[in-house]
């Protein structure tokens, strides 16, 4: 998932913070293939 480079939403509500991405359950589950934070609901 490559950064975002564009204006994000402010209406998020909770995230999720991927440090080790190949070895993380929640990021394969998620489609993340990189380190960071990353929004869970986004309106």
């Amino acid at each position: 998932m490559p950064p975002v480079r564009e204006r994000t939403s402010k209406d998020w509500q909770g995230y999720v913070i991927i440090v080790d991405h190949p070895r993380s359950e929640i990021a394969k589950k998620m489609g993340i293939h990189a380190n960071g934070k990353f929004a869970l609901r986004v309106r």
